[in-house]
């Protein structure tokens, strides 16, 4: 229902060009055109603009779809094959890639296109939008601060803020904890114009809702910040606050936070395909995304997305774009810190910092659910932009993990679960663990 609410303007807009098409046809035939013609080609020439500027495409659904592997482990490739062509013969993406870890091998795949109306193959150099999984590095590089002792997890945020930008008075308590826990109480997003008319063209065009959004705005937005609940006591998923948990250790630094973040995480972990802005080189590669998609038999419609640029103030928060090569490298580090320059950092990010619930806890931007199928806390991340979905989970044990790349705008939370899960039952996981719980697998739509 909600693609089908998305495609509204686009498919008003495409009768606009059938109705003046054929309105001219018949003007034609009657050897007359008058203030009738004119309305008929001012039909068309509307319908045409606003199917341009709505992003419709049309493309066609590949039988079988095309498919590109490392080759590094064939016998998992029919595993993850099963999932990821399903996937994409239910019309849910254009292309997909899949890192899977398993105890002692690992490999990358990749199914689709890199766009509706294109041949190019997706493949493991294909660059997506990763959306909220960059959480996960700001959290990284927070752990990495706090180590060398240059900030403290309880310190206020306050304390970060440039000089004559102040909290208001019930947000003075909050801490980098709270900040990285969800537990600081700010809403999802400020309540901005600049967001607001973002949010519009977003909906209706496919915009990118952070155009426009400068850092005297943010700084603003910062002083004006209205709480939902006291810090420390609930968790609020809020992307203005791990943004601005970003910003304040990219700013302390006197650097940006692609800056930042490359330097921390990125470069320890030969990383050298994970960006905020693109070179010429990764441009070439960046999958087209796509922010809702219909199939009727072979036809598929799709509604593009324009690139989510984020600057200093929302970059933490979601700002990376990454590859299925880079991100299968941070998979495995992040399940075996051991021998890893960042060792230390990675561990302490994983750590329980907040308790929500039975199956939901929070460690520095990582959830932590347990779950009983697995018999194993499951430690994930998901992500979403306008254009992209992704999801990056592994058992704390180390034994397993996923990570799925998309570039079309529907979740990829269960695809990556069920590959979590036949992964660990090729793996001779115990899958005699009793009933499986529920699983804590998604979080906000349309959240960075």
């Amino acid at each position: 229902m909600n693609n089908l609410l998305s495609f509204l303007p686009a498919s008003t807009c495409v009768l606009a060009v059938a109705s003046g098409l054929l309105r001219l046809v018949r003007l034609r035939k009657s050897n007359r055109f008058g203030s009738l013609g004119v309305a008929g080609l001012g039909l068309l020439l509307v319908g045409a603009i606003g199917v341009w500027k709505t992003g419709f495409v049309i493309g066609w659904k590949g039988n079988p779809p095309l498919e590109w592997s490392d080759g590094r482990t064939p016998e998992l490739e029919p595993l993850i094959r099963k999932h990821c062509v399903a996937f994409l013969n239910q019309g849910r993406s254009v292309g997909l890639v899949v890192g899977v870890v398993g105890p002692t091998n690992a490999t990358v795949m990749a199914f689709g296109r890199t766009a509706l109306s294109g041949d190019a193959p997706t493949r493991g150099d294909t660059m997506f939008e990763i959306g909220s999984i960059t959480k996960t590095f700001t959290a990284i590089a927070l752990a990495r601060e706090i180590e060398r002792g240059t900030v403290r997890l309880d310190q206020p945020a306050q304390e970060l803020l440039p000089a004559g930008v102040e909290l208001p008075e019930s947000a003075r308590a909050v801490t980098l904890r709270h900040l990285t826990t969800h537990t600081s109480g700010f809403p999802r997003m400020t309540i901005d114009p600049t967001l607001l008319l973002g949010e519009f063209k977003m909906a209706f065009f496919g915009g990118n809702p952070y155009a426009g959004y400068t850092d005297a705005i943010f700084l603003d937005d910062v002083r004006h910040v209205k709480l939902r609940s006291k810090p420390g006591t609930t968790s609020n998923y809020s992307n203005f606050g791990v943004g601005l948990l970003g910003y304040l250790l990219a700013t302390r630094n006197g650097v940006s936070y692609e800056t930042f973040i490359k330097r921390e995480v990125c470069h320890p972990l030969v990383m050298d395909d994970t960006t905020v802005t693109l070179e010429s080189a990764q441009a070439a590669r960046f999958a087209r995304g796509y922010r809702a998609l219909l199939r009727f038999g072979p036809v598929l419609f799709g509604l593009r997305s324009d690139p989510w640029q984020l600057g200093n103030q929302f970059a933490g928060a979601g700002g990376l774009r990454s590859t299925g090569v880079d991100m299968l490298k941070y998979l495995q580090a992040n399940m075996h810190p051991e021998g890893q320059p960042i060792e230390h950092a990675l561990r302490e990010s994983h750590r329980e910092l907040f308790h929500e619930r039975a199956k939901l806890a929070f460690g520095m931007n990582w959830v932590r659910s347990p779950n009983g199928r697995l018999n194993q806390t499951v430690i994930w991340h998901n992500g979403g932009t306008g254009g992209f979905r992704s999801y990056l989970g592994f058992t704390e044990d180390g034994r397993v993990g996923v990570v799925v790349l998309s570039n079309t705008a529907e979740t990829v939370d269960r695809l990556g679960l069920a590959l979590l899960y036949d992964l660990a039952k090729a793996s001779a996981l115990s899958a005699r663990s009793g009933p499986a719980t529920a699983l804590v697998t998604s979080l906000p739509a349309n959240a960075i």
